[in-house]
């Protein structure tokens, strides 16, 4: 068992203090702070892929009325709604 003892400059006597910090623990809540931010920053990739993949209002399925298919349909309706959807 590792204890920590301090000796007196003064008097020269040795006061033992108990058992000496560990770090193990530390180790243990770095370890488990680092998946916790894995998982997070995984989970906010993943959020801003979707957001790409489909925008707000899906996209317009054919060529008809003046629409071209594959654009997002509120970058037609609504274009200022949509740059503050999709840049954030």
């Amino acid at each position: 068992m590792n204890t920590l003892i301090r000796i007196s400059m003064e008097s020269g006597e040795a006061h033992r203090e108990g058992p000496r910090p560990s770090l193990r623990g530390w180790r243990g809540w770095l370890n488990n702070d680092k998946t916790t931010m894995l998982v997070v920053l995984t989970l906010f990739a993943a959020a801003l892929f979707q957001a790409e993949v489909s925008p707000p209002g899906g996209f317009w399925q054919d060529d008809d009325h003046g629409h071209v298919a594959g654009r997002p349909i509120m970058r037609d309706t609504n274009h200022r709604i949509y740059l503050l959807a999709s840049t954030g």
